[in-house]
């Protein structure tokens, strides 16, 4: 299994359940899967592929929580403008 299929098999359980109280699970899946990348250009490149792929999931399926997929979206860029900062 691929880092981006590894984090997302955890993004797709905790966006079912929609708790965001769970937030703090997929920070930590996000933050693996960015680890998973060796220098902040393909880091910067892979949380925008996961930005895509977590919109693609929450179209997907409309009965998902959207204050979670929101709040996930935002850790993502979050940490793009962090390793822009870094640059």
């Amino acid at each position: 299994m691929t880092p981006l299929e590894k984090c997302l098999q955890t993004l797709r359980v905790l966006i079912d359940v929609g708790d965001v109280q769970a937030i703090e699970r997929a920070e930590r899946a996000i933050d693996e899967f960015v680890a998973s990348h060796d220098d902040p250009d393909r880091q910067t490149e892979a949380l925008k592929v996961l930005d895509q792929e977590v919109t693609s999931l929450s179209q997907d399926k409309p009965d998902r929580s959207f204050e979670f997929v929101e709040t996930i979206l935002g850790y993502v860029d979050e940490r793009v403008q962090e390793l822009r900062k870094g640059e």
